[in-house]
């Protein structure tokens, strides 16, 4: 009868499992229960080890990642399961030699890669290993948040990646040193990097200055775009590459169009920000979009932003989903049946779907305000 148990067929076994994945303790006990469990508690346990405690002193983060490279040799069968690593150090001299270990490290199945350089600048210790690292053949995401100060170190970063490489996030800060002319940036890419995916978190104008760095990155491809608060980005510079994009997040902040025939939304980056312009009507396959509302803009400006983005949908769009990321205590009722009126009347067919990033209880005192968008059913919570 044992054959006929549901527990003994590895895919429902698996399914079953990675409700417990955020407990290693439940997983630990999954794989003492017999024999044909122990394959799908270690996939789970290993998909994404936690090797990094945020808290930790450098000497208790080396510590933790060498007893996670004895691991890996003497138990090299664990090897396969993992798919996601997560690293932050501030490459103090206690972490370097065991994080050398980690980055030279052939792991075979290994995706997703963040890295966080806390304290520290991008140096030449830290870019040769990591040129192994990021060699690796089945990579396809890098998250990458670094300080430098030295703009040929980034390139040499990337002068060996892995040819699957296709999503990366930056989040980067500069020192304060000149940039030297892009002809003196040494490349030793065979060919561009094609990304697909690409969040732009840098401060200011980084972001725009990375990409344009010579023979490194090819956004002909890209599909999923991202930028975050700090960024300051110019839509004319992707020019006709917006035309690709499927997926768009963007964040509404502080300026507003002067000229209001323009369905213009102005996106700062940071505090000092200048102001670039966007036009949904220019995106002609996106379908997913989402908007975050920051809380430091005032109702009015919030409310103008948001009905000069939406506005710029026309019927040539191909919106499929609209999520909008606000937090409760900017969303009164006048700005919900605001932004019920604005989303209900799009030229697209069919109508999108709109999602607020609330979650249930949050998002039960603002849904009677969306009238028109709950007769049609276009309106949930997306948490």
């Amino acid at each position: 009868m044992a054959q006929f148990n549901p527990l003994n067929i590895e895919e429902l076994l698996g399914n079953c499992m990675q409700y417990h994945h955020d407990s290693p303790s439940t997983l630990k006990a999954c794989a003492l229960v017999a024999r044909s469990w122990v394959y799908a508690a270690q996939s789970h346990l290993f998909r994404a080890p936690i090797i990094t405690h945020w808290s930790s002193t450098p000497a208790e983060n080396a510590l933790t990642w060498t007893r996670f490279i004895q691991t890996l040799h003497s138990s090299p069968h664990l090897i396969r399961h993992i798919r996601r690593l997560r690293i932050g150090s501030g490459m103090t001299a206690n972490e370097l030699p065991t994080l050398r270990e980690i980055w030279t490290f052939q792991f075979t199945h290994l995706e997703t890669v963040s890295l966080t350089m806390y304290r520290s600048e991008l140096s030449l210790d830290s870019v040769v290993p990591l040129q192994q690292f990021l060699s690796l053949p089945t990579l396809r995401r890098l998250i990458l948040h670094c300080s430098f100060g030295d703009w040929g170190l980034f390139v040499r970063l990337w002068d060996h990646c892995s040819p699957s490489l296709r999503e990366i996030a930056f989040h980067c800060d500069q020192e304060p040193r000149p940039d030297p002319p892009p002809s003196l940036l040494p490349s030793h890419r065979g060919s561009t990097i094609p990304l697909e995916s690409l969040y732009l978190g840098s401060v200011e104008t980084l972001d725009y200055r990375l990409m344009r760095t010579p023979s490194l990155f090819d956004l002909s491809h890209l599909r999923i775009l991202c930028i975050g608060w700090r960024s300051q980005i110019s839509w004319s510079d992707f020019g006709p590459l917006v035309r690709n994009i499927q997926a768009l997040s963007i964040v509404a902040n502080v300026r507003i169009s002067a000229v209001p025939t323009q369905s213009t939304l102005h996106l700062i980056a940071s505090i000092q920000a200048r102001a670039t312009a966007i036009d949904l009507g220019s995106f002609p396959n996106l379908t997913s979009l989402r908007v975050f509302l920051p809380p430091w803009i005032t109702t009015k400006a919030r409310l103008t932003m948001a009905t000069q983005l939406f506005s710029g949908i026309t019927s040539a769009n191909v919106i499929r989903s609209i999520v909008v990321a606000t937090e409760t205590a900017t969303l009164d009722g006048h700005v919900c049946t605001t932004l019920d009126t604005v989303l209900s009347a799009l030229p697209v067919l069919p109508p999108p779907k709109v999602k607020f990033e609330l979650n249930a209880d949050e998002y039960e005192g603002i849904w009677p305000y969306f009238v028109r968008l709950n007769s049609t059913n276009s309106v949930c919570s997306n948490l």
